[in-house]
């Protein structure tokens, strides 16, 4: 993450070639009025978190009550948005019923928090946690399917396939069982709402068809906001000395491409989402190295922590975006923590501290200088 702050910050000041995009849209006034300063901040906000965690370790009770805190997140933001936005309400929520919810800019970040649910789940806690878990992933797979947030329910999809695929057999069934009855609930929920609110034609033609909840419906037609479409464009703008270093810093202030590879690519060069993306790659490798077939509870939702920013980066922004960034970020940092509280813990010793009195004191496995045996 270091090579890539630095990077970027080689890059703002170098003058832009070509501006790709002549409507930028989407952009903040802060995005407006400082462009450069507005993407040297997206790439070093969060550094100082994953450093933290990276060096003060996280334990495996720490995950667990963390998962909780996440798992109690979903339905409280949810309340949150619906009083603090003024569109859309309690009172008004079914007058936007069929579809016509607007897709919710936080929602990627809610189904982040819907892997600690699962997390819960499989980790085989308490009724009441395993309850609260459930009526967590019912609401994210319910706003990420009303919203047609095609990418979300197809990321939920994915996870859950990692998640039994990566289960000791005599899970699989418990875990099999359990999405089943998910799915038949939240199946029946959603035809419930359909029926009495009725369908968008924006929800009947995502889900519709394969070509429709796929984005493939006329997507070789240009400008027609297909992300495929979009996707291929951006490449299509490069052009062969860009490769190396880039168009420049404002080459693309906009969603562009809406596909952060590319886009990155637009800016400094191909060695740029290399950078910023390796350390999720990396992270995945020595999280679950030599594990692949029977790794932990832990491990998996760590695992799928660190495959939500590659994911995502297909369709958006996950390091830059305000409603993905933090939890992108977070993952990492908690994967860091882990492995590093892993190693201490394989070395036979544990993390020291230092007590209100300057006394050392350790963890269990390991006695300070000032402890006793």
């Amino acid at each position: 993450m270091l090579s890539f702050a630095g990077l970027v910050t080689v890059s703002l000041a170098v003058p832009t070639a070509l501006r790709l995009y002549d409507n930028v849209g989407d952009l903040t006034p802060f995005q407006v009025e400082w462009p450069r300063l507005s993407q040297f901040r997206s790439a070093t906000l969060y550094l100082p978190l994953v450093a933290y965690l990276a060096m003060r370790g996280v334990s495996r009770e720490e995950l667990r009550s963390l998962a909780v805190t996440m798992t109690l997140a979903v339905p409280t933001s949810i309340v949150v948005y619906l009083y603090a936005e003024d569109s859309v309400g309690i009172d008004n929520l079914t007058t936007l019923g069929g579809g016509e919810f607007r897709y919710l800019d936080f929602i990627p970040m809610v189904v982040f928090f819907g892997l600690a649910s699962a997390y819960l789940v499989i980790s085989g806690g308490s009724a009441s946690s395993t309850l609260l878990a459930t009526v967590s992933i019912v609401i994210v797979l319910l706003m990420s399917g009303l919203t047609s947030g095609r990418q979300n329910v197809a990321f939920i999809a994915l996870a859950g396939t990692v998640l039994f695929a990566t289960a000791r057999r005599n899970d699989r069934f418990r875990i099999g069982l359990y999405a089943l009855l998910l799915m038949i609930a939240v199946s029946v929920l959603s035809t419930l709402y359909v029926i009495r609110f009725g369908a968008s034609e924006k929800l009947a033609t995502r889900y519709g068809s394969i070509g429709g909840f796929a984005d493939l419906t006329n997507s070789v037609v240009p400008d027609d906001g297909s992300r495929y479409s979009l996707l291929i464009d951006g490449v299509n703008k490069l052009q062969m000395g860009h490769l190396a270093l880039g168009a420049g810093a404002e080459a693309c202030e906009g969603p562009g491409p809406h596909c952060d590879y590319v886009r990155q690519v637009q800016r400094r060069g191909v060695l740029a989402p290399l950078l910023a993306y390796s350390p999720f790659v990396l992270a995945i490798r020595h999280t679950i190295k030599g594990q692949w077939r029977r790794p932990s509870s832990e491990q998996r939702w760590l695992l799928l922590m660190l495959a939500f920013p590659l994911y995502y980066a297909v369709f958006g922004f996950p390091l830059e975006d305000a409603c993905k960034a933090n939890v992108s970020f977070l993952g990492l940092g908690l994967a860091l923590g882990y492995l590093r509280n892993s190693r201490v813990q394989a070395g036979g010793g544990g993390l020291r501290t230092t007590d209100t009195l300057g006394r050392t004191r350790s963890r269990p496995g390991e006695c300070g200088p000032n402890e006793g045996p």
